[in-house]
């Protein structure tokens, strides 16, 4: 046997251990082992072949690992050699690897834990392949015995090969037979493949057309591997693509010869080859059928070759032309027009070989006859040939519309559908008279027409006469007789014609059509435009709307939402959403089932929901579902990717403002980015960003990581509703980054900030300084009170303090004004603000009204105020003011206001006699501080000396003399 296609001759073994000579070439195997073992994951396998080359012995080993899931290599295979000079040893070392297959497969990288585990641990491996060479294969005996017909082959095994070596030149009936059994069945594989290409060659030298003609047959059909690594086993390797296009360039050549040396012969060759040509295949391959192509088109030129005659054949014209002749030695070809017909007439050959055969006929000007339904339903399938399907047109339109006869239904279907436009026109009338043929015709004709439709691109904008014709046909006539599958096929080519006309036959197959084929159908509108697929599932819509109990099954539901389509998964959710079957219950059903498609994963679940608006709505049917959903926005790394504005929108409306808020420092930067104006637009929709802005107020002091600020407060687009949600509330904050905000909301609403207004006062003694400094830079606009100015004084704050002594230090020498002034600055609870109240009257005494001034003072219970009082009473005495009351509200006084206390008690200690009521006195006489009650003694001693009884006290002379 001969191997050298694949077995790589011996080279000297890299491991250190195996020194033996190289071996030059293999020709006998004399055993082939495979083993393999597998577990869940991983798969070890080694192959191990005892070879003779010559004299020589050799045993090769090639292991490698693999992952099963992906059927990769871990690591690359390894080869193993080791040569000798007779089979004994060999064989033994043969059986020592077998024996221990783990030490002698080694990988490159060493020692590997499941190789072990593999061979050692788990089982031994099973042997796939073990071939021993036969003894009598060389002295002939198993050759005689396949001659002689004792031994017939019912299969090959890899003996067959040097048997059929054997066999060649021998003159049995028997050996021919087993030849051209080889032949036609010996698989281009190892084993095989050399002897097979050995006896093609001695066929060439010997004009074998018998073995020539199966033989070239299944050369032009064969497609060799590539530049590609090869298979681990050698069992697997095949021919490359380089080995097979020599062999098929060779076929060519010979061929060509045979046509100049016997012309007759090599048409009837040819046309042997031409009967095996295509395969299974309604076309030949233009890549590998080199030898049929060449016989069809070699002299024409119509294909030709690129990669210098090595490539694929390239079409140069699409169409035939008889000014030009393809096949090779036309005389033999005219002498033989019965080989012509047997081409044509036959309906499983390509189209190109049945519309070569065409034109051959025509050109030799004879008549054709007529195609059989077979061969005229192949001609109109043959949609790269007009001259076919043309030919198949003109003989069934003549049947119908001359002969007035009905063709099988799927024939008149295809050659209507494929007739010229002016054709279809004369043949619609005649498929319009059902009533001259039965239902099983109808049916059958309207089934196949509908099939060429949904063949149509189902593009509006070229959708063509034929295939408006032919929808038109069968939405007006034919439409009764289609099937559900048939209406399927229909929907798609109606929603993509621009004849309005036809789309009125849409609703009626829509509602026609059962709900569980609605998935496919919408699988089958995947090419539609965006246009054509919302009219679909308007209509779907519309049918719900007039059918409101029709039931929709949970596991369609589920597949309709979880098609792979983007925009079938949308479909689904609308459509679901606009069925009421869907209550609150049915809506758990769905849920449940979302989750266990899913594997129970929340994230997924939600995510794929948070998609589609109509989902969401559907889904918040269900008030346990809608909190589930709520909560996940909140969810730290959360998948939210999913969500549109839309959606957003929607689960916006259900949150309570302090989520809303929370969910808008919390989203991803990028998907805040793409929601923050859809954010501010509902809120301001909903009137709930006042709330927004007095949630972000109170959390703004806990906002560690900056987020409200930066998505709120210096948001361009965030930023701005606060000027329309904002109130008086808002002056009241000390939080400095509302600052911006509030003079901006101070400049967009000046009208309510008046003068004296609360909200200007409110805002002139803001904590803020820029919202202070606007309302006091505002004041000087619209002007400022007495009790703006005195509240002013009051606030604490410099710059306002500063604006309220302007106001006052404002009022010129002399203005009746300024008594006011003293008494609304000194009546302040304040005692920083009376102090100035004090330095107030102080310096503008000349100017004042004292006597009256002193008189309203007095009344003031405040002890600074009295004091004041007290000191001008003793500095000033004759002014006209009764202080009897003012003395005895300050001498009854207690734990407070000594120094008033003192001033009075100095002053009246100066009057002639104490203008006080005798019952203060005699209070502080009373009184348990002494230095009071010794002066009350003693002004009472002045009453009683002035001769005014005091009770209790009597004088009784004159003491001291």
């Amino acid at each position: 046997m001969i191997f050298t296609a694949f077995f790589s001759p011996f080279k000297k073994n890299k491991n250190p251990e195996n020194n033996a000579p190289a071996v030059s070439s293999q020709s006998t195997v004399h055993r082939l082992t495979r083993a393999r073992s597998c577990d869940n994951w991983y798969c070890y396998e080694y192959e191990l072949g005892l070879v003779q080359s010559g004299s020589n012995f050799g045993v090769e080993m090639r292991s490698h690992f693999i992952y099963k899931g992906s059927g990769s290599e871990l690591q690359k295979p390894w080869s193993y050699q080791k040569s000798f000079e007779n089979l004994v040893e060999a064989q033994a070392h043969f059986a020592e690897i077998l024996a221990d297959a783990y030490e002698f497969g080694k990988i490159n990288s060493g020692d590997n834990y499941y190789w072990r585990y593999h061979l050692n641990t788990r089982t031994t491996p099973q042997v796939q392949s073990d071939y021993q060479r036969p003894a009598d294969i060389d002295n002939g005996k198993l050759a005689n015995s396949v001659a002689t017909g004792r031994k017939v082959w019912t299969d090959l095994d890899l003996t067959s090969g040097e048997v059929v070596r054997q066999l060649w030149g021998r003159a049995e009936p028997a050996a021919r037979t087993a030849l051209l059994y080889y032949a036609n069945r010996a698989p281009f594989t190892y084993g095989y493949w050399s002897h097979w290409k050995w006896l093609y060659k001695q066929a060439e030298a010997a004009d074998d057309m018998q073995l020539l003609t199966i033989m070239i047959s299944r050369l032009d059909l064969a497609v060799g591997v590539g530049r590609i690594v090869p298979p681990f086993s050698w069992t697997e390797r095949v021919p490359s693509a380089h080995t097979l296009n020599y062999l098929k360039g060779r076929a060519r050549r010979y061929l060509r010869i045979l046509a100049q040396r016997q012309p007759q012969l090599y048409i009837i060759l040819a046309v042997a080859i031409l009967k095996g040509a295509g395969g299974q295949t309604n076309s030949l391959d233009l890549k590998t059928e080199w030898v049929s192509l060449d016989i069809l088109f070699g002299a024409s030129g119509r294909y030709t070759q690129n990669g210098h005659g090595r490539g694929r054949y390239v079409s140069q014209r699409a169409r035939p032309t008889l000014a030009v002749r393809d096949e090779q030695v036309p005389p033999a070809w005219d002498a033989r027009p019965d080989l012509l017909l047997e081409l044509y007439t036959d309906p499983t050959r390509p189209w190109q070989i049945l519309e070569w055969a065409l034109k051959m006929l025509r050109l030799r000007q004879l008549e054709l006859p007529p195609l059989s339904d077979a061969l005229a339903l192949q001609f109109l399938q043959s949609q790269q040939s007009p001259l076919l399907v043309q030919t198949a047109v003109a003989q069934v339109s003549r049947q119908l519309l001359e002969m007035q006869t009905w063709p099988a239904p799927e024939l008149t279907a295809s050659a209507f559908y494929w007739a010229k436009g002016s054709l279809r026109r004369q043949i619609i009338p005649r498929l319009a008279q059902t009533g001259a043929v039965g239902q099983s015709w109808q049916t059958a004709f309207a089934t196949q027409l509908a099939k060429l439709l949904a063949q149509t691109s189902y593009n509006a904008s070229k959708f063509s006469g034929r295939e408006k014709d032919a929808a038109g046909l069968l939405a007006r006539v034919y439409l009764v007789y289609l099937t559900h599958e048939d209406l399927l096929a229909l929907v798609p080519v109606l929603l993509g014609t621009p004849d309005g006309d036809l789309q009125t036959y849409l609703q009626t197959i829509v509602f026609r059509l059962p709900f569980q084929m609605l998935p496919e159908l919408l699988q089958n509108c995947n090419n539609l435009n965006t246009g054509q697929q919302e009219r679909l599932i308007q209509l779907w819509l519309e049918r719900l709307r007039h059918e409101p109990t029709l039931s929709v099954d949970l596991g369609l539901a589920t597949e309709l939402v979880e098609n792979g389509e983007e925009w079938i998964k949308q479909a689904g959710w609308r459509i679901l959403e606009a069925s009421s079957a869907f209550d609150e219950a049915s809506v758990a059903d769905l849920w449940n089932s979302f989750f266990r498609l899913y594997n129970y994963n929340v994230s997924q679940v939600i995510s794929s929901i948070f998609g589609s608006i109509s989902a969401l709505r559907l889904l918040m049917r269900n008030p346990n579902r809608v909190k589930i959903l709520l909560d996940f926005l909140l969810v730290p790394d959360a998948d939210l990717s999913h969500l549109t504005q839309e959606t957003f929108a929607l689960l916006l409306r259900s949150l309570p403002t302090a989520q809303a808020v929370k969910l808008a420092t919390t989203l991803p930067p990028e998907l805040w980015e793409s929601l923050r104006q859809r954010f501010a637009a509902e809120l301001v929709a909903d009137g709930r960003m006042g709330s927004v802005w007095h949630e972000i107020l109170a959390t703004l002091p806990n906002d560690t990581t900056g987020q409200l600020r930066a998505r709120f407060l210096l948001d361009p687009i965030l930023s701005p509703t606060f000027q329309d949600a904002a109130d008086e509330s808002f002056l009241k904050t000390s939080e400095p980054a509302f600052a911006p905000l509030l003079v901006n909301w101070l400049e967009r609403h000046p009208e309510l900030f008046g003068k004296g207004s609360p909200l200007l006062l409110t805002a002139a003694m803001s904590k803020m300084l820029e919202v202070r400094n606007w309302a006091l830079r505002h004041l000087e606009t619209v002007g400022v009170t007495t009790p703006f100015a005195l509240r002013l004084l009051e606030s604490g704050l410099p710059e306002s303090i500063a604006a309220g002594k302007t106001y006052f230090e404002a009022v010129p020498a002399g203005d009746t004004h300024q008594m006011e002034y003293v008494l609304a600055i000194c009546d302040s609870p304040d005692k920083t603000v009376q102090k100035y109240g004090r330095e107030y009257l102080q310096k503008r005494r000349a100017q004042l009204p004292l006597a009256d001034l002193t008189r309203q003072l007095a009344e003031h219970p405040d002890p600074t105020i009295q004091e004041l009082v007290a000191a001008t009473l003793l500095q000033e005495a004759g002014l006209a003011v009764d202080t009897s009351e003012f003395d005895s509200v300050v001498l009854r006084s207690r734990n407070r206001g000594r120094r008033v206390k003192e001033l009075v008690k100095q002053r009246v200690g100066q009057q002639p006699a104490p203008n006080l009521d005798k019952a203060v006195l005699l209070e502080m006489a009373r009184s348990r501080t002494g230095r009071d009650a010794e002066w009350a003694m003693q002004q009472l001693v002045r009453l009683a000396l002035a001769g005014e009884t005091v009770e209790g006290l009597e004088i009784l002379g004159a003491g001291g003399i």
